[in-house]
């Protein structure tokens, strides 16, 4: 997975003290544990997601006044997540984000609201998209809790709620899940993003990355086929039904299962002839 963290492009700006007033009566302020969450994520999609899948940190938008904590994009499509280490009893109803109150075992409004924050955030990059000309038929919105001892009851949420138990579950299903996007729309779809300038998407980082033991094929490019700055989805039922190998991944598992048996055959051999 090709990590791209954009706040270096901000890092040196100065902040003044009327912004920074703004910012804590924000309700997209991130509290300052987000930042530890955020990268309790990134440790576990490096694991396991390969170099097809392009993760955007703390990409700066306007009309928000703190960064998106993370944008992952990949074959299946692109990901709005918003990472927080928030402890407590909460309850998700559709767009309704509430606490446990202690004091009278009730559940209560939360500030902020977690799953409006992630929607807004999901806007913001459709919004983007589509000045490029970029037309997605969805953004998905994740809420990623890494603390182990929240609690969250669900009722219909409108974003994707991910508890830290579930994160590596979270990452090998995108691995298994349908491609739709090739190589190129996930350059293009980062570089609307990061900004055509990024020295880290440049089109030659996107160049011979396949992982060679990675579990999904790419999508064969087409581009005399495509019309410009569409991003299409290609949903054969042969691209689900067929057996998800390379050519030389075969090869490879089918070396690998001669030296087992070779393997097992010595063994053998070595058995027999001592006893």
């Amino acid at each position: 997975m090709k990590v791209v963290d954009l706040a270096v492009q901000t890092q040196d700006k100065e902040e003044s003290n009327f912004s920074k007033q703004i910012g804590r009566l924000n309700p997209f302020a991130a509290d300052k544990s987000d930042g530890k969450a955020t990268s309790v994520v990134i440790k576990i999609f490096e694991r396991i997601l390969d170099n097809q899948f392009v993760l955007l940190t703390n990409l700066n938008l306007a009309g928000l006044e703190t960064p998106i904590p993370m944008v992952l994009i990949g074959p299946p499509g692109i990901w709005v997540i918003n990472a927080t280490a928030v402890k407590g009893i909460f309850k998700a109803t559709e767009d309704t984000w509430e606490i446990m109150d202690d004091r009278f075992r009730r559940y209560r409004l939360a500030k902020p609201n977690l799953l409006n924050r992630t929607l807004s955030m999901a806007d913001a990059v459709g919004e983007v998209l589509a000045e490029h000309d970029l037309k997605l038929e969805r953004i998905d919105s994740a809420l990623f809790l890494t603390d182990p001892g929240v609690h969250v009851d669900t009722a219909r949420p409108k974003v994707r709620i991910v508890l830290v138990d579930g994160l590596e579950r979270f990452g090998f299903n995108l691995l298994q899940s349908r491609a739709i996007w090739d190589k190129a729309a996930i350059h293009q779809v980062s570089r609307a993003l990061a900004g055509e300038g990024h020295p880290a998407l440049e089109p030659k980082t996107f160049e011979d990355e396949r992982d060679a033991f990675s579990f999904r094929e790419s999508i064969p490019e087409n581009p005399t086929q495509l019309p410009p700055n569409i991003i299409y989805d290609r949903s054969e039922s042969a691209m689900v039904k067929k057996v998800p190998l390379s050519t030389k991944q075969l090869v490879v598992l089918g070396f690998m299962a001669m030296v087992d048996i070779a393997v097992l055959v010595a063994l053998v051999i070595l058995v027999l002839s001592n006893s």
